[in-house]
């Protein structure tokens, strides 16, 4: 799946969120985006445990989604982490189409697939063009990343230099700050979203 949709965390993109309160995430891991109501009884097996007292500073925690026989499958299943660290879910390659991450904390919903508050969604664009991008939960949010060829004029080790810093756009609620990124191929682009009424990251030729 390279194609730009929040909906579906695959290898070229990444689903995080910041964990603020302490806690117990229990959540479960689906092919594909599907309506929530399908996901209803599905087995929370993986956890996040959130201890209240805050760590020596803001860390973040890698799980890496693996895909066999029996399923889809989280790497570590369960975490251990502190109120305000950062946990990142990301396939490796065995996982082909993509996954959605969906559980609860609390009385609290985290939804990959429904962006709320405190989550990340990260995108890498391989190839130049305009990426007209909307949510597809149809809050109205909208935006557009403008993804150029590198400068052939400047050396290598400036244009490996650019392509590893992300560009941050801010969704608070409906609207995205900027509405407009423009950078370079082999970049990403960096969702911070905030007081967001589950909304997705999705490009608009998706949506016809």
């Amino acid at each position: 799946m390279t194609a730009l949709d929040s909906r579906v965390i695959s290898r070229i993109n990444c689903f995080a969120h910041r964990f603020s309160a302490p806690g117990t995430f229990r959540y479960g891991l689906s092919l594909l985006p599907v309506p929530a109501s399908h996901h209803d009884d599905e087995a929370r097996a993986q956890t996040v445990i959130v201890d209240a007292r805050a760590g020596a500073g803001q860390r973040t925690h890698y799980v890496t989604v693996t895909s066999g026989a029996g399923g889809l499958s989280a790497s570590p299943a369960h975490l251990e982490i502190s109120a305000g660290d950062i946990v990142a879910w990301s396939a490796d390659k065995s996982v082909r189409f993509g996954f959605r991450v969906r559980g609860a904390i609390g009385d609290d919903m985290l939804d990959s697939a429904a962006l709320r508050t405190e989550s990340i969604f990260t995108h890498a664009f391989g190839l130049a063009g305009s990426y007209e991008w909307a949510d597809a939960n149809g809050s109205g949010l909208t935006g557009r990343v403008s993804v150029r060829m590198p400068d052939v004029s400047s050396t290598q080790d400036a244009r490996l230099e650019q392509m590893q810093k992300g560009t941050l756009v801010h969704v608070t609620g409906t609207q995205a700050q900027p509405a407009h990124v423009e950078i370079m191929v082999g970049q990403t682009v960096v969702w911070a979203v905030e007081k967001a009424p589950g909304v997705t990251i999705t490009d608009r030729t998706l949506l016809r």
